[in-house]
C-alpha cells in the first residue's frame, strides 16, 4: 500500500466518489499505462475531481510499486478517491495486485454467460468512467452464478446490448465484427479501443452500433475484452451456444493477433 489509511470523510469511502484502473504486468512493464492513465485523467475532469494527481506522479507510483514488489505477471489495480472539499482531504492514491484470473483452459474452451436481470443506464453521468460504483456488476450475477458464468452481459434501457459486467463485447457475424457502441451504456475500455485500432491496421473493420441480444446469440463467434482478460472466447449464452459451441477460428487469430501486440509493445518498452 501506498498510504497509512483513507479518511473516513473522504467522499471515495462515504459516496464511491473514486476512480480506478486496472492493468496487467507482463515481464515487469505494466502495459498500456499511458492509455489507461489517460482515461483515468479524463475522467477526473468530466466527474469534478479536485487536486487529482499528475500523469507524471501516477505514472511514477505504479512505476516503483512495481519495482519495489517484484511484480512479474500479475494484475495491479490503481484508485485514486475524491477526497473532500468540505473536509480538506485531498485524494488519496493507493495500489495493490493479485495473481491474473485467467488460465489456458478459458482460452481453450472459451466461457459462460449469462444475461443481467438489470439494465445498464446509458444517459447516467457515470456509464462511460470506471468509478468505484460496482455493485451493480457485483449483484448481476445469479446465486453461485459466478461459478458458472464467467461474464454477465448487461442491456441498456432501451434493450440493446451495452457491455459486460467487467468487459466489453465483441461478436462476428457474417464474417463481419461488430461491438456495442460507446452511447450505448458502456466504459469505453483501453483493450477494446486497442482491439479496434489493431484490426483496423490489418484491414479489418469493427463495426460499432447498436447491438440486439438476439443478434449476439445467433451470432457465429463472440469474445469479450479487458486488460486481464485479453481476447476471451465466449461460447454460451445462458443456454445458447455460441456458433458450434466452441472458440471460433477469427477470434483466436485475434487472440493471437493481440498476443503479439503485447510481445512487440513490450520489447519497444523493455529497449527504451
Amino acid at each position: 500500500m501506498l498510504i497509512e489509511c483513507v479518511p473516513i470523510h473522504d467522499w471515495g469511502v462515504s459516496f464511491g466518489y473514486g476512480l480506478f484502473e486496472t492493468l496487467r504486468i507482463y515481464n515487469g512493464i505494466p502495459f498500456l499505462l499511458e492509455a489507461h492513465l489517460d482515461r483515468m485523467l479524463d475522467s477526473s475532469r468530466q466527474l469534478g475531481f479536485f487536486h487529482f494527481p499528475t500523469k507524471e506522479t501516477l505514472t511514477r507510483l505504479v512505476d516503483d510499486y512495481v519495482k519495489n514488489n517484484r511484480l512479474v505477471g500479475e494484475a495491479i489495480r490503481l484508485s485514486v478517491t475524491y477526497g473532500s472539499q468540505a473536509k480538506k482531504i485531498t485524494p488519496r492514491v493507493f495500489i495493490t495486485h493479485r495473481p491474473v484470473p485467467y488460465g489456458a483452459a478459458d482460452y481453450e474452451q472459451g466461457i459462460a454467460t449469462v444475461v443481467s436481470p438489470y439494465r445498464k443506464n446509458e444517459f447516467s453521468p457515470v456509464v462511460n468512467h470506471k468509478t468505484f460504483n460496482q455493485l451493480e456488476n457485483i449483484l448481476s450475477f445469479p446465486p453461485g452464478g459466478r461459478d458458472i458464468f464467467g461474464e454477465c452481459i448487461f442491456l441498456n434501457t432501451c434493450g440493446y446490448i451495452a457491455e459486460g459486467s467487467k468487459s466489453n463485447l465483441f461478436f462476428v457475424r457474417d464474417k463481419e465484427i461488430l461491438t456495442p457502441s460507446v452511447d450505448c451504456g458502456l466504459l469505453p475500455g483501453v483493450t477494446r479501443r486497442k482491439i479496434i485500432d489493431l484490426l483496423a491496421r490489418r484491414g479489418i473493420r469493427v463495426r460499432e452500433g447498436r447491438c440486439t441480444l438476439e443478434e449476439l446469440c445467433e451470432s457465429e463467434e463472440c469474445f469479450c475484452s479487458n486488460s486481464l482478460m485479453e481476447v476471451l472466447p465466449i461460447v454460451r449464452i445462458g443456454e445458447n451456444p455460441i456458433g458450434n459451441g466452441r472458440p471460433g477460428e477469427l477470434t483466436r487469430k485475434i487472440m493471437l493477433s493481440y498476443r503479439k501486440c503485447i510481445e512487440k509493445e513490450r520489447q519497444a518498452l523493455g529497449e527504451s
